[in-house]
């Protein structure tokens, strides 16, 4: 249940400043200040960059926010002033805030009722001082260390080493407790609306804190673009840094530039016939971004990495053998060096031995599995996402129905270590399920207070909170009856201490709901004429759903309202959202995008390269005349050309300055010979587009 604490009081005005004439304080590297923007606001009112406690108890951490900005690496601080000497408050930095906890802020300072300023990190006590009304603290990270300053002087050092990204947080107890004009400071501070993920982030938050779409502009959408691909679109379309990356039915994945829709690059992963499901298959999931490279699964039981700038293939990872009906429909999760992924079966026919996959991220090799059903037995598929929490060192799923044989893992949720693979703890709602009563949506994270939770949807019409820790069944609402193809597979998002899915109803029309975060309660709850499948996403106060009748809907957050519609076809995936546009898929074939028409535009996305030949593997002879080819996309003009016969280590150029359209060039193969030679094409004026050829052999 969630934890009360009733021995503090809280407030506190929060002015961070560069420099305050004698209130100078001890100087950080890094880029001009920026005014905190507040998000995932609980029982609190904005107003500018200050926020103060509206709602709630008096006596419990139930309110509280973050910084809209990151830091994402590197020296940074967060400053604030006492506003008055008799209340209790809790900010500074951390890197992890998905709710109200104090516990969950990393460093520190809590302001006291009496007069003394306390330096906590994780809520243990590590100093204190007096303070009184006007003092100013700074939390700062000064060469990867932590250091606390009141007034210029320094107080503490932190023998705790930060973890990236870093936002401000602050935390309140009782009514009117308040923070005014609250600043950032850093070099990498980052507010970019990027969707790299299913369900935007390792959490399956489902919410974007740096959109510009809100309550007063979503009304403006209008579609941009669509993009025609040659199957159905189920996943969810991820968007960073000015590209939409988007799967198909027809096996390929497609680079698309996100202000027109264009084809940035694409790459075809193959399709499966599966005559039991009358099917074929492609890839129907979500990929996932991380770094340079996008992962994503295929109907083939492939796992796929690639160059996220050109689309060439970094390794490929058969997971199980897609001819015994394995299928990898969940979308994969990235975290710490590591990939996340599941086994399924085609269409259940027959039914397999469901897995919880782990792979090392940078080549692909399975690190372990963790079978959901003996050997022997059927059942306990993976078809939805892991969810990460990075604290605990631990991943979460639900798992498929039961077949046959025992049942160990089927219809449950399971917790896992991230590291090891062993089981943490299950929560399991049925034995021998044999109705198809199962998980098929995603776990969701939040807090209350300082109770760790996730949320997760069923097909039997219930959605359960379990604590994260511990799997403690919290609360359970019904939300809409159980079928086997009914109740709900979709997963949630949270924000405004709102959980917000669609579900089906008599296998024939469906809702929309929002539940209350602390005990389920049904806050409203918006019905539809048919089903809805997918996952719902979140920004400014808006909540998006596609829904079998056709339709991507926005609905006011606080009351259920109806405040937007587009009309296109069968919407089956889910919704993401950028920085001012959102993109769904549809099984008309089409991505669509929809874009404020006051809205900037995205920013420019710069060419790409993509070598064609020499391919992976090719054997070239001494004395030999070879081709070189490639093509390009976007502003690219000229090109050079280079070879490596060491791995990339240094690089030989063979031509210069050359007619990027021109397409090709001839090369005569000459010593020393290598086993280990590499073909890059870059761009003249941007060595950082360019294209790389698999490793081949001089011989």
């Amino acid at each position: 249940m969630p934890t009360r604490v009733a021995q503090y009081l809280f407030t506190a005005i929060l002015i961070l400043s560069l420099a305050l004439g004698s209130t100078s304080i001890g100087q950080v590297g890094g880029g001009a200040p920026q005014n905190v923007i507040w998000t995932n606001v609980t029982n609190c009112t904005i107003s500018g960059n200050s926020l103060q406690k509206t709602a709630g108890r008096s006596d419990s951490a139930d309110a509280g926010a973050r910084s809209q900005q990151t830091v994402t690496s590197g020296d940074a601080y967060f400053e604030f002033t006492a506003g008055d000497s008799n209340k209790v408050l809790f900010c500074g930095l951390t890197h992890e805030a998905l709710g109200t906890s104090l516990f969950d802020i990393d460093f520190s300072v809590k302001l006291t009722e009496f007069g003394v300023a306390e330096i906590r990190e994780n809520n243990v006590y590590e100093r204190e001082t007096t303070y009184i009304t006007g003092d100013v603290f700074r939390v700062a990270v000064q060469a990867n260390e932590v250091r606390y300053y009141k007034d210029g002087g320094l107080l503490y050092a932190s023998s705790k080493l930060p973890v990236y990204p870093l936002f401000a947080d602050a935390s309140f107890l009782t009514l009117g407790g308040k923070v005014d004009n609250a600043v950032i400071g850093a070099l990498a501070v980052s507010s970019a609306a990027d969707w790299k993920m299913y369900q935007h982030d390792t959490t399956h938050s489902g919410y974007s804190t740096t959109s510009l779409i809100n309550t007063s502009n979503v009304g403006s959408l209008t579609q941009a673009w669509s993009f025609t691909t040659g199957g159905w679109v189920t996943g969810t379309p991820i968007v960073a840094d000015g590209v939409v990356y988007i799967g198909s039915w027809d096996g390929n994945m497609y680079a698309l530039r996100e202000r027109d829709g264009s084809v940035v690059w694409s790459f075809n992963a193959g399709t499966l016939r599966v005559d039991a499901c009358s099917t074929t298959y492609g890839i129907d999931s979500t990929a996932a971004l991380s770094g340079s490279r996008l992962y994503f699964g295929t109907g083939r039981a492939q796992l796929i990495a690639v160059n996220a700038g050109d689309g060439q293939l970094i390794w490929r990872s058969q997971l199980a053998d897609p001819e015994q009906a394995f299928h990898i429909f969940g979308s994969p999760t990235v975290f710490d060096g590591k990939i996340y992924v599941g086994l399924a079966s085609h269409c259940v026919t027959p039914c397999i031995t469901g897995r919880l996959v782990c792979v090392d991220a940078n080549d692909g090799r399975v690190l372990w599995n963790y079978a959901t059903a003996p050997d022997g037995s059927l059942g306990g598929a993976v078809w939805s996402s892991v969810a990460v929490d990075a604290g605990r060192q631990m991943v979460y799923v639900g798992t498929g129905n039961f077949c046959g044989g025992t049942d160990t893992h089927s219809s449950a949720v399971i917790a896992l270590n991230a590291d090891t693979g062993s089981l943490v703890w299950e929560f399991k709602k049925l034995r021998n399920d044999l109705n198809n009563l199962d998980f098929g949506a995603s776990p969701v994270f939040f807090d209350i207070d300082s109770t760790p939770v996730l949320a997760i949807p069923s097909k039997d019409g219930h959605c359960y909170a379990l604590n994260r820790a511990t799997g403690e069944l919290i609360w359970d609402t019904v939300v809409t009856d159980g079928n086997s193809i009914g109740g709900s597979i979709c997963s949630p998002a949270v924000a405004y201490g709102k959980i917000f899915f669609g579900a089906t109803v008599q296998l024939s029309t469906g809702k929309v709901v929002a539940l209350n975060q602390r005990d389920g309660r049904i806050v409203w709850e918006s019905p539809q004429s048919r089903h809805i499948l997918g996952s719902a996403a979140v920004s400014g106060g808006v909540v998006f759903i596609g829904g079998d009748d056709s339709k991507l809907h926005a609905y006011d957050a606080s009351t259920g309202s109806e405040i937007w519609s587009a009309q296109r076809n069968s919407m089956l995936g889910g919704v993401s959202i950028s920085s001012s546009s959102v993109f769904v898929g549809s099984v008309d074939r089409n991505v669509y995008a929809f874009a404020l028409q006051t809205s900037p535009p995205p920013p420019a996305v710069a060419g790409s390269v993509r070598v064609n030949s020499p391919g992976a593997g090719e054997d070239w002879t001494v004395g030999q005349k070879y081709g070189i080819t490639w093509n390009t996309n976007g502003p690219v003009s000229k090109v050079d050309v280079g070879i490596s016969r060491d791995g990339g280590t240094t690089w030989e150029l063979v031509a210069g300055g050359i007619v990027a359209s021109a397409g090709g060039v001839t090369m005569k193969a000459k010593k020393p010979r290598s086993e280990m030679v590499l073909v890059r094409v870059t761009e003249t004026s941007n060595s950082s587009v360019f294209g790389q050829s698999g490793m081949f052999h001089i011989r």
